[in-house]
């Protein structure tokens, strides 16, 4: 069941892209952010964040919603190596903006 909303809601985004009308929707950038108990968890999302979408998006499915490598794949259209590709991209990418900080 969580599978299949996931997928019905990747569809339905992928089709308000391409409505006319996407225009008139607000962008996620002027959403508030989540509230976090502690300024780590804030800095730690921040970095995600600002992470390009093809590796936010992987890591987000399998870290916080807990789906398999292939299940995030089935979900964007990507084989489960490439998404394992995509997540060890993402860890050096935020290891190295951290160590930055």
């Amino acid at each position: 069941m969580r599978h299949w909303l996931v997928r019905v809601t990747v569809n339905a985004c992928k089709d308000a892209l391409r409505s006319p009308w996407r225009r008139r929707m607000v962008p996620l950038d002027d959403c508030r952010e989540p509230v976090f108990n502690t300024p780590e968890h804030q800095n730690l999302y921040a970095e995600v964040m600002a992470l390009p979408a093809k590796y936010r998006l992987p890591l987000y499915l399998y870290y916080y919603e807990g789906y398999t490598a292939a299940e995030v794949g089935e979900l964007l259209g990507l084989g489960p190596s490439t998404v394992r590709t995509r997540l060890a991209r993402a860890r050096e990418k935020l290891k190295a903006q951290l160590r930055e900080e």
